[in-house]
């Protein structure tokens, strides 16, 4: 990739006196010294702000949380485990908001060991959150919802019933087909009892130009003798109203595949929260401003939907519309747009993607050069941003940040990650709840 402008030092000064300000100048020492670890690195990023290179920073870690974060040389506690990393980056862990961990059997460990420390699997097996210390932490929706014959297990095959048993049920599909309101509020409420942290919905038409699921993309395709592409049935707007009313009756938010117009229109009339994907096909500017307007969230999966025609000029009309609402003050900040990778097709790593960061600094930036805040959007979307919205669904309110009783999830690389992105899929640090799992700075 290209490297992107020096940051200004103003950028670091300013970063610097902000932090110095908000804390002593001497920290009183309340932690054990056989519990506590201090890392410190030129630059280091809490998941809101990118602190100094003119004075390295340090972050404490205590058991499993955040301690503090400061000036290193503001720090008096005493820990027996001091990194000093040098020319490095320390940042969060970094939050796979879609992955197909469980139905692509992808090791947990390869995914933690490339700087991705959360991931929310968004389709097949429902279990409650696992991991995070010393493991990858996982979150997951539970099968996907669809209309029978349709998307995806007119694709990818699947029984998609209930005959299980509580033990195994949806087990061994990557969806279930409800064939009415009631049914598809049964299997909310399953999905939402066995720990879910959203509920996933199938709003595919199929057909769309250059889209991935028109394949198997890796594994076996299984049963494609359904509705042709283009004509697939997908929920209608009763079961659909449903599946949201009672989901967020529920506390969960939902979750929509939708790649074209048709239900990506059926998905804002609804009260869908958030797209799995910027559509793949174009859709209108009105539908995309009504969308913004709503509130909706956007899961970019550049990457693996780089062949789709419509992916720019859909993620471009999106923060048109951002710029639009927020100037005539119809919205109070600008919208929701998630890092996304999809974990589990074989065109993407089983880590950080660089290729998707990169492909989403350009889209921020769109016709204009690339500034420090498209930067500083691309790594928030990875981190604080998806970490608000799972940690509130797991009691962990500062889940991708470093702030003080943050998670102790941490990622470092050698250099300047906000240069080259390219550098976080191969971090030399990872730490995850306190634990380390890698370091290659010792």
């Amino acid at each position: 990739m290209k490297t992107i402008n020096k940051l200004s030092k103003s950028h670091y000064i300013l970063a610097t006196l902000a932090m110095t300000q908000s804390m002593s100048c001497s920290v009183a020492a309340d932690i054990k010294e056989n519990s506590c670890k201090i890392y410190t690195a030129s630059r280091v990023f809490d998941g809101t702000t990118l602190y100094a290179e003119e004075a390295p920073t340090s972050v404490v870690v205590d058991g499993e949380r955040i301690y503090m974060i400061a000036p290193a040389s503001d720090i008096t506690v005493q820990c027996k485990k001091v990194y000093d990393l040098g020319d490095a980056t320390i940042m969060p862990g970094f939050i796979e908001s879609h992955a197909h961990m469980s139905f692509q059997n992808v090791p947990a460990d390869i995914v933690l060991n490339h700087g991705i420390t959360t991931v929310r699997d968004v389709g097949g097996l429902i279990t409650e959150p696992t991991g995070g210390i010393g493991a990858l932490r996982q979150v997951n929706t539970g099968p996907i919802i669809q209309a029978a014959g349709g998307y995806p297990l007119n694709l990818f095959g699947g029984h998609g019933d209930e005959e299980q048993g509580d033990n195994d049920h949806h087990a061994a599909t990557i969806a279930v087909i409800a064939e009415d309101a009631a049914h598809a509020i049964e299997h909310v409420e399953h999905i939402a009892r066995s720990g879910a942290v959203a509920i996933k919905v199938a709003l595919e038409k199929g057909g769309e130009h250059g889209a991935p699921w028109s394949g198997g993309h890796g594994h076996d395709a299984g049963d494609t003798d359904g509705p042709v592409a283009g004509e697939w049935p997908i929920l209608s707007e009763e079961v659909l109203t449903a599946v949201v009313t009672r989901a967020h009756e529920l506390g969960l938010p939902v979750i929509a595949h939708a790649g074209e117009q048709v239900g990506f229109d059926l998905a804002v009339k609804t009260g869908v929260d958030e797209l799995a994907h910027i559509p793949c096909a174009e859709v209108t500017q009105e539908s995309l401003t009504a969308a913004v307007a709503a509130g909706m969230r956007f899961q970019t999966t550049s990457d693996t939907l780089s062949s789709c025609l419509g992916i720019t000029a859909n993620i471009h009309g999106i923060l048109h519309a951002e710029q639009h609402l927020l100037e005539a003050g119809h919205i109070e900040k600008p919208a929701t747009i998630i890092y996304a990778s999809e974990i589990g097709h074989d065109d993407v790593p089983y880590g950080v993607n660089g290729q998707e960061l990169v492909n989403n600094l350009l889209n921020f930036a769109g016709h204009n050069p690339v500034d420090f805040s498209h930067v500083m959007r691309v790594i928030k979307g990875a981190t604080s941003v998806p970490g608000a919205l799972i940690g509130e669904q797991i009691g962990e309110p500062l889940l991708g940040t470093l702030e003080a009783g943050a998670p102790a999830d941490i990622i470092a690389v050698k250099g300047n990650a906000f240069e080259r992105f390219k550098l976080i899929e191969y971090p030399s640090l990872v730490v995850s709840g306190g634990e380390e799992v890698l370091n290659n700075f010792k």
